[in-house]
């Protein structure tokens, strides 16, 4: 693991997750309409949740009927303030596993019914331990993880919710303060700062145990060669790998006898699949 890495461990951004309420109202309740207590059924879809094909412990669902009532209160009273979202934005802003900066939701329907109830469902996101945004998609009953949000973005005019299929006009959602703060690793930074100074202590030593001037890169190299030409190769500026291989080392010595007399050059024409070995080329094509 690079030092990098390790540093970008230690110094890390964490972001806090609302969680909040989604009440399915019509647009009488805008107008101060009356209502009661919302129904909230298990599975906070507005309909019965079967447990036989999605089961879920019990203790996942305890709802708290004061603070929906106090919710919904607080809505109302506060309309002025809450911000209105086409159903493309709702959708996009409310289906994410982490929603930071928004809070309660008021998803405007436009069913008519008989009765005189303004609100028609409530829903939660911290309902069930799967996507916090599942119930986006809970007309179509997705698989937990398959709910669609690009798809059901995409489809937005003619999006519904719940069994009961609550078709949604627009949203009003609460606005929350985004808070964000740089958490710090110090056992992880502790392990950055001993690994700079091995690092330090190496380059160090290396500096001081090598006298000769080291060649890290090909200009290096050209330059020290153009200074102090390579007696290992010296007189031997025509020979090619083949002359080299099976030899006991990289000097002139180790040439046979005939190629350490000066060569003339024959121009030989060479093909550019020449270049790797057959092993190589064999090694590539069985990949």
């Amino acid at each position: 693991m690079s030092n990098s890495i390790r540093y970008n461990s230690a110094l890390f951004q964490s972001l806090n997750k609302q969680n909040y309420q989604i009440f399915i109202v019509s647009e009488k309740f805008l107008t101060g309409g009356t209502w009661t207590q919302p129904e909230y059924l298990e599975g906070g879809w507005g309909g019965p949740w079967n447990r036989t094909t999605y089961p879920i412990p019990g203790p996942l669902y305890q709802y708290d009927h004061n603070s929906t009532r106090s919710n919904l209160l607080q809505l109302q009273q506060s309309l002025a303030r809450l911000e209105r979202l086409e159903n493309e934005a709702c959708i996009q802003d409310y289906g994410i596993d982490v929603v930071s900066n928004r809070k309660n939701l008021l998803a405007i329907s436009s069913e008519v019914t008989l009765d005189t109830d303004t609100v028609l469902a409530s829903l939660s996101s911290g309902s069930t331990p799967m996507e916090s945004y599942w119930w986006l998609c809970s007309a179509q009953h997705p698989l937990p993880g398959r709910c669609d949000v690009t798809g059901l973005a995409a489809s937005s005019s003619s999006w519904n919710v719940t069994d009961y299929h609550f078709p949604i006009k627009y949203c009003l959602s609460e606005r929350a303060e985004e808070r964000c703060r740089l958490q710090f690793s110090l056992p992880m930074m502790v392990i950055v700062i001993i690994c700079n100074l091995v690092k330090v202590v190496c380059m160090s030593f290396t500096l001081w145990k090598r006298k000769t001037e080291p060649l890290v890169t090909v200009g290096d190299a050209a330059a020290s060669f153009l200074e102090k030409p390579d007696p290992t190769t010296l007189g031997t500026c025509l020979s090619s790998k083949k002359d080299f291989n099976g030899g006991s080392g990289w000097t002139r010595v180790s040439l046979p006898t005939e190629e350490r007399a000066p060569r003339v050059w024959e121009p030989i024409r060479l093909r550019w699949f020449r270049a790797p070995s057959p092993k190589r080329w064999g090694f590539t094509i069985g990949l």
